[in-house]
């Protein structure tokens, strides 16, 4: 028998939280994966859901690396942690709505986070996609746990606001 690592219980939480949304009827989980990097010794876990009536998508990634994964066993590191990142994907007939977006997922999940939109298009189609990345500049510890529900709760808002935002554009 082994004892979970602070990523396994953080993963589990989250995940927790985000199928309990699924079972509600809330959302709609639509891909998941856990992968262990033998490479460079890391984890990621990553888990996609949506609204049931809409199409824009939200991932929540969890990631762990080698050196806070060994602290963490070897008990050499006293906080170990992991790094949480979100990302909103949707589609845009127009970018001029970015501006709206920005600030309305500024206001959700405030400034101190690092929010970064990113906009591509396949050649000759009038559609854009726009993926809106939500870091945490801090890694998350065991302490942060309670709050994984919360940010599931956001992350159903943001799909909300996005829904909104782009529902007018069309």
């Amino acid at each position: 028998m082994f004892d979970p690592t602070v990523f396994d219980n953080l993963k589990v939480i989250a995940e927790g939280a985000i199928y309990d949304k699924d079972l509600d009827g809330d959302i709609c989980v639509i891909n998941r994966s856990d992968c262990v990097d033998l490479a460079t010794m890391s984890r990621a876990y990553h888990i996609s859901f949506r609204l049931p009536t809409d199409t824009t998508q939200a991932k929540l990634l969890l990631t762990v690396d080698a050196q806070n994964l060994v602290g963490e066993i070897l008990e050499q590191q006293a906080m170990p942690g992991c790094r949480l990142e979100l990302t909103f994907t949707c589609k845009l007939s127009s970018v001029a709505v970015c501006e709206n977006i920005q600030a309305l997922v500024e206001k959700i999940w405030g400034r101190e986070r690092m929010i970064v939109q990113q906009i591509s298009y396949e050649y000759k189609q009038p559609v854009y996609t726009n993926e809106i990345s939500v870091a945490f500049q801090k890694h998350i510890t065991e302490d942060h746990a309670d709050d994984l529900s919360i940010v599931v709760e956001y992350m159903i808002t943001t799909l909300h606001t996005l829904k909104d935002i782009l529902g007018n554009q069309r």
